[in-house]
């Protein structure tokens, strides 16, 4: 994929990619987290108490078991949903607590690694939660 094709992608699911910046969504995105994961439900209540729920809101899902975790966006009245690292990516491009990390992984070149490191980390921890085995 060539650069300006991927920074078009980014832009388009509201991830801050440094050469363009994307405006947050006019209603909340919603994060969709497994409701039965006593680590997931930990670290929404952590990352939801520090953001404003006008932008973002934590919602368990309602399906029996989610496998990761999902981010669904309203622009214009369509619906997009994320998952996997595409979720994290919106998440660190847009959450207070996440753009430092989000700003210095985008100067050292490393944005998507980032991404899937988050991801990877999430699974490895779901391994270890006695909820989840």
């Amino acid at each position: 994929m060539n650069q300006a094709t991927e920074q078009d992608r980014d832009v388009s699911i509201g991830v801050t990619t440094g050469k363009a910046k994307d405006q947050l969504p006019a209603a909340p995105v919603v994060v969709y987290f497994d409701g039965n994961c006593a680590l997931c439900r930990t670290l929404a209540s952590f990352m939801g108490a520090r953001i404003d729920s006008n932008i973002l809101i934590f919602l368990p899902s309602h399906e029996e078991r989610i496998s990761q975790l999902e981010v669904e966006l309203v622009n214009d009245g369509v619906k997009k949903r994320l998952s996997g690292e595409e979720a994290w990516a919106w998440i660190l491009g847009h959450h207070p607590s996440l753009q430092e990390l989000n700003w210095l992984a985008q100067k050292l070149g490393i944005a998507r690694g980032t991404s899937k490191a988050m991801r990877a980390t999430g699974e490895l921890l779901r391994r270890f939660c006695f909820s989840c085995r």
